[in-house]
């Protein structure tokens, strides 16, 4: 039984699929909770609290898109090409062999998707290379860190950027220049500055020594990205090197707060994030 409705999707990868029982990973990964109530925000303040490495990187509906070999782009304009995708697939699987590989669980974490289609994908992706192993995938809730609609609600989202304006390590902010303010925010001590959109073709492999030069300085460096598609490959390349170091793909979760504007469907405002953060943030924002 094949899971993808578009047959043209499933054989445009350059993988061959072997699809897997149906029941098992929906089981493990669609109808059940699995690690999203395990670790949530929480886990992520308190490991920058207390210095110790982890890595969270989200897998959503662009980079299924492109893994599966859509054409076109995602919402915020990253295009889809076979070489992006082919690097998306790969850092899926190494950062679900090295969490499996890790001691230390719940050091790395991906963000799930929503939605069926998506999660069965990532199960085949993982599951075809270790058919035999069962490996569980380190999926958490997709915004696991992230300033959704209900994010006033609690402390949580407060207490993540006050842990890291205060983190005892070197911090450097990876973002498109609209994103800029976010440096500040975070109180960082570098910035690198990446195109708008599809900065995996022309700029990756210039980022990738731009960052190694930070992580050799201090390797408990903390790297936090909006980076879009690419930053999984990035993530997936440099942690696998450089395990003393923390990376946090924040996406677009603080969009709002740095631009003043809204760059996907909220029903919160720029003045509802000044009020929350009102005592973090920098003279003059």
């Amino acid at each position: 039984m094949c899971l993808y409705k578009d047959l043209k999707l499933f054989w445009l990868v350059d993988i061959k699929y072997s699809i897997m029982d149906i029941a098992g990973y929906k089981d493990l990964h669609i109808n059940k909770l699995n690690r999203t109530n395990k670790y949530i925000t929480d886990h992520v303040t308190d490991r920058l609290n207390n210095s110790r490495s982890f890595v969270f990187t989200k897998f959503g509906d662009g980079e299924y898109q492109c893994m599966a070999g859509w054409n076109g782009q995602n919402c915020d304009g990253d295009g889809y090409t076979a070489e992006l995708g082919s690097a998306l697939r790969n850092a899926f699987v190494s950062l679900c062999d090295m969490a499996n590989d890790c001691p230390d669980d719940g050091k790395i974490l991906l963000g799930r998707w929503h939605y069926p289609t998506e999660v069965a994908f990532c199960c085949d992706l993982y599951w075809n290379h270790q058919p035999a192993l069962k490996r569980e995938i380190p999926f958490v809730d997709y915004h696991l860190i992230y300033n959704d609609d209900y994010f006033a609600t609690s402390r949580k989202m407060y207490d993540f950027v006050a842990a890291i304006q205060n983190y005892k390590h070197k911090k450097v902010v990876i973002t498109n220049v609209n994103n800029k303010r976010l440096m500040h925010l975070f109180r960082a001590d570098d910035y690198i500055q990446i195109q708008s959109q599809s900065w995996h073709a022309t700029q990756f492999d210039q980022i990738v020594k731009d960052v190694e030069a930070l992580l050799q300085a201090d390797p408990q460096t903390l790297v936090l990205i909006a980076g879009g598609l690419a930053s999984k490959v990035l993530i997936a390349r440099l942690c696998a090197k450089y395990s003393d170091a923390s990376f946090l793909d924040i996406g677009s979760g603080f969009d709002i707060i740095a631009t003043g504007r809204c760059t996907r469907d909220h029903k919160h405002t720029y003045e509802d994030e000044l009020r929350y953060f009102n005592d973090l943030l920098p003279q003059m924002w």
